[in-house]
């Protein structure tokens, strides 16, 4: 299994380096969850990581069955919204549900530094390097584990300042610079950290939709709130110190239902940026309406519905990927849903040979 593993590892290096003209296929299918039973929360991840390790293991059989190109892995987010949150004064909030966040922020933001970049301590550090080292000592042969810590600066001061943190970017424009630039070396602290634990070089990131990354994963969904303008002005800066330490970067941004097609031509402005990443589908990407759709620089992950062969035909036969080269071009990364095994192996065969690799 770790042949097979590096194998594809390997392959996701040559997409993300436009040295490979295949486009890796992910396929997803019912997961094999017992009646009445879901697949682990972040939360229970958290309180009881074996338990949930090996029930997700056993739910994932049918994905690992399959044998596309995904990295059988496990993902555990609990801390990405809490972590560097705390060490800056936020408090928590736990939601029924979803992942814990940083609760709205009463200081403010030019205070926020002022005794400068605390150290990567206390209780929350102390249960979080806890719960990563129990899940690399619980994760079977074959699995990989993704552990994303920590959200964007640009997300973390959305969560923690709101409204108030758009403002004074844009009427306090050197202040919020160096707040976020700070924010971006206690980040680097806390990924530099986990990649220790887990025994990663800078450049290496498994992502949390079981695929391997050359550098750093970085969730930017507060993206789409900024003009361009600000995403030169604020944006950029920030993902050049992230590149500067870990080389590319992926930049996911949710693209619905807040207008999005902005955000692709400005992150083509940086030297770091190596890939973007969505759940929303290729459309505001490589659509008709999309302003940088021929673009062969930035490399595209995302979801597309393969479920027909006449629907993997259309979507490799479109201009923006028929056009565009992989190789010394743009990567394209693509996951799909199968209702069965047998389908995903079937769609992941019909991919391979509509592709020419086999």
């Amino acid at each position: 299994m770790k042949n097979k593993i590096d194998e594809k590892e390997r392959l996701f290096r040559r997409v993300f380096a436009g040295e490979e003209d295949y486009m890796p296929l992910i396929v997803s299918p019912q997961l094999n969850c017992p009646e009445g039973i879901t697949y682990p929360s972040s939360m229970e991840f958290k309180e009881d990581t074996a338990k949930s390790i090996a029930s997700a293991v056993e739910m994932l059989k049918p994905k690992v069955e399959i044998n596309s190109d995904w990295i059988p892995m496990i993902n555990i987010s609990y801390y990405q919204n809490i972590l560097v949150p705390s060490l800056i004064g936020a408090e928590i909030a736990f939601q029924d549900g979803s992942d814990p966040m940083a609760k709205r922020s009463s200081a403010e933001i030019k205070d926020v530094f002022k005794n400068g970049i605390p150290p990567l301590e206390g209780k929350l550090v102390e249960e979080m390097i806890a719960t990563l080292r129990t899940a690399i000592r619980c994760m079977p042969d074959g699995f990989k584990l993704s552990f994303p810590v920590c959200s964007s600066p640009f997300d973390i001061a959305q969560l923690m300042f709101g409204e108030e943190f758009l403002v004074s970017s844009v009427l306090e424009p050197e202040m919020v610079n160096e707040f976020l630039m700070n924010l971006t070396e206690l980040s680097i602290k806390a990924f530099d950290l986990v990649k220790k634990e887990m025994g990663q070089n800078a450049d290496e990131y498994i992502t949390n939709r079981g695929l391997f990354f050359p550098g750093l994963r970085l969730p930017c969904d507060a993206l789409v709130t900024f003009s361009p303008s600000l995403i030169k002005d604020i944006a950029l800066p920030v993902l050049k110190r992230f590149g500067e330490r870990y080389g590319n970067l992926c930049i996911h941004y949710c693209t619905s239902p807040s207008p999005s097609q902005h955000v692709l031509p400005v992150l083509l402005e940086s030297d770091f940026v190596g890939a973007v990443d969505n759940w929303q589908g290729p459309g505001v990407f490589i659509g008709d309406d999309a302003p940088a759709r021929m673009q062969d620089k930035i490399a595209l992950i995302t979801d597309i519905d393969l479920i027909t062969e006449e629907k993997i035909r259309n979507f490799i036969g479109s201009k923006p990927v028929r056009e565009i080269p992989r190789k010394g071009g743009r990567g394209i990364v693509a996951n799909t849903k199968s209702g069965s095994v047998d389908e995903g192996r079937r769609i992941y065969e019909t991919w391979q040979k509509s592709t020419k690799l086999k």
